[in-house]
């Protein structure tokens, strides 16, 4: 369901999602959020993804990747 303009997803990283063992509901918010995604493609809207960086999060890292 759209109920935006754009789909904002943000800090969906390894290093967050991961750093202290999964974060709770892991496996349903990313079920929720590619459900997300697939609307927001398919209605040609816009899909921004946010990455936090900081010394833990450095950008080439698997950390600083966006979760599969």
């Amino acid at each position: 369901m759209i109920k935006a303009e754009a789909l904002l997803v943000i800090d969906m990283q390894n290093g967050v999602c991961f750093e202290e063992g999964k974060i709770y509901d892991y496996d349903g918010l990313v079920e929720r959020i590619n459900d997300s995604i697939e609307a927001y493609h398919k209605e040609n809207k816009p899909i921004i993804f946010v990455q936090h960086q900081d010394e833990y999060l450095v950008q080439g890292t698997e950390a600083f990747d966006i979760v599969k």
